[in-house]
């Protein structure tokens, strides 16, 4: 008999308390991923963090206790404020891969970010659900397929 636990996916946006322009600030956002990292995959988490300097907004996915407790996790962290819940639900299967991907908007990929609707920051009263997914997913795609690796859906 097998025993099949629940999937679940929740997105959140946060103001990031990281000041970019500061001498640490990308050491500050990497100490961010590669804690991020070890705990998602201790967890068996995949995330997408997307980052414009002012915000974040991060999927996580896995097992419902495991992106419950991880949530629950980020909410006490002093690195965030203002979190706030664009969605959360059960899911079918993930839909991606790593255990945390970031992706900071830049030159490099303006383009995707202008897309999906995102021409201002994240900050954005409502958000699109939809709009959040498919530009992780684009992104997703995108770096990967520059490594030689096709997803099929």
């Amino acid at each position: 008999m097998s025993s099949r636990t629940t999937l679940s996916r929740i997105i959140y946006r946060s103001l990031a308390k990281i000041n970019m322009s500061a001498p640490d600030g990308n050491v500050q956002l990497l100490n961010i991923v590669r804690t991020s990292q070890k705990r998602n995959e201790f967890s068996v988490i995949t995330s997408v963090l997307l980052f414009d300097k002012t915000y974040f907004v991060q999927i996580l996915e896995g097992d419902k206790p495991a992106v419950h407790e991880t949530f629950q996790r980020i909410t006490v962290d002093d690195r965030h404020k203002d979190i706030e819940i664009i969605e959360w639900r059960d899911i079918n299967r993930r839909d991606f891969v790593s255990s945390l991907a970031l992706f900071a908007r830049g030159p490099e990929n303006e383009v995707q970010f202008m897309k999906f609707g995102f021409s201002e920051m994240l900050h954005r009263k409502r958000i699109k659900v939809a709009a959040i997914q498919g530009l992780a997913m684009a992104l997703q795609s995108e770096t990967l397929s520059k490594r030689g690796i096709e997803l099929f859906s």
